[in-house]
């Protein structure tokens, strides 16, 4: 069987949570494209002997929002706002002191050649906070906004590029203007109003409104904790034999290739290098974060050979037309311009099973019960 991505931590965690079966939601929504199942079902019995999966007691946490919570949304809210829409004086007829907040641009040379892995447009930082290297930082007082300055730089033994050490190099730098005063609006019907562009005038409507939101969101942390508790106990109560080590280690590495461009991407926008951001925004080296993507991939087969042979235990089925559904909802969630292009991604076989284990958690989820703060 050809697996070609993996779908069904990310996708059918998801789709579970609505506890709904396939079919429901479209009114309005263009006809769905009908497809034909031409394949059958694995059995994947020979790798798995089920124990108990229904009856069992999940413990969850309580789904409630303390004033704590609200008051933090109420902060963030302020934030937000004053991030986004607060007008800031942009100075531009001093030099650069100091304690100053400055948006800058800069790219580098090395040893005269360029290294993009230094650069950056429109990056704010407060001059002497020490959060660049210190011989550059100590330069930036004294520089007036609208130029551009070479500024030669010494890297010292602690710098985390250790490539540098002992290399001429160079920053360019633009002043683009020093953060001056914003004028920034506290809690109340003034800021409510400007945020929602007048949907809200009161605030204390608006905080209504925001612990709604929060109480939602407390109910779905809910019911995935009791999704993931459900899976952990059912694995658990299964007996694996020795997974297709071809299959586990193409997951595997699909996984990890893709969440590497991910991080990749985050890496540049942040101005890390691939190994620095590893390191700092996700607390593990690229080898740990290679073995994790093997642990990913052994959970999601076990979890889909439990489910295929829970369906077939059950005697469950799928119809074309529920079949036809849920690829039409897959590939509309992946941006897939029609169901019949998602199917030929993905193959046939792999979707059914996402879709046979969203409809063997819908089971397991009424077959069990949720033991609120147990």
């Amino acid at each position: 069987m050809n697996r070609k991505s993996l779908l069904i931590i990310s996708v059918c965690a998801a789709m579970a949570m609505s506890m709904t079966a396939c079919g429901n939601g479209q009114a309005g929504k263009e006809p769905v494209e009908q497809l034909t199942q031409t394949t059958e079902l694995a059995d994947y019995s020979s790798y798995v002997t089920l124990g108990q999966y229904t009856d069992l007691s999940i413990p969850v946490s309580d789904a409630v929002v303390s004033q704590k919570m609200l008051q933090e949304a109420m902060d963030h809210t302020v934030e937000t706002y004053n991030y986004l829409y607060a007008q800031t004086e942009m100075i531009g007829d001093r030099p650069v002191a100091m304690g100053d907040t400055i948006n800058m641009n800069f790219t580098t040379t090395v040893d005269g050649e360029n290294w993009p892995q230094l650069s950056g447009m429109g990056l704010t930082y407060v001059v002497g906070s020490g959060q660049i290297e210190e011989s550059l930082d100590a330069q930036m007082a004294g520089l007036k906004p609208g130029n551009t300055y070479d500024l030669d730089c010494t890297f010292g033994e602690d710098t985390d590029f250790t490539e540098l050490l002992g290399k001429e190099v160079t920053f360019h730098v633009t002043i683009n203007y020093i953060y001056g005063e914003s004028e920034t609006l506290e809690w109340g019907d003034e800021l409510v109003a400007a945020l929602t562009n007048g949907k809200y005038k009161d605030a204390e409507k608006y905080k209504d409104y925001l612990f709604k939101q929060l109480e939602e969101e407390a109910l779905e942390q809910q019911k995935k904790e009791y999704m993931d508790g459900l899976w952990d106990a059912v694995l658990a109560n299964c007996v694996f034999g020795e997974l297709p080590a071809d299959i586990l280690e193409e997951n595997a590495e699909n996984y990890y290739a893709a969440q590497r461009a991910t991080y990749e991407y985050y890496a540049t926008y942040y101005s890390y290098t691939y190994d620095q951001y590893m390191q700092e925004k996700q607390g593990m080296t690229d080898e740990e974060f290679h073995e994790k993507a093997y642990e990913y991939a052994r959970i999601e087969l076990e979890r889909i050979y439990a489910a295929v042979t829970i369906y077939r235990e059950l005697g469950m089925e799928m119809t074309d037309a529920e079949f036809s559904e849920g690829v039409a909802k897959l590939a509309e969630t992946y941006n897939y311009g029609s169901s019949t292009e998602f199917v030929q991604k993905y193959g046939e076989e792999y979707i059914r099973e996402v879709l046979v284990t969203q409809k063997v958690e819908e089971y397991l989820a009424e077959h069990s019960t949720m033991t609120v703060g147990g």
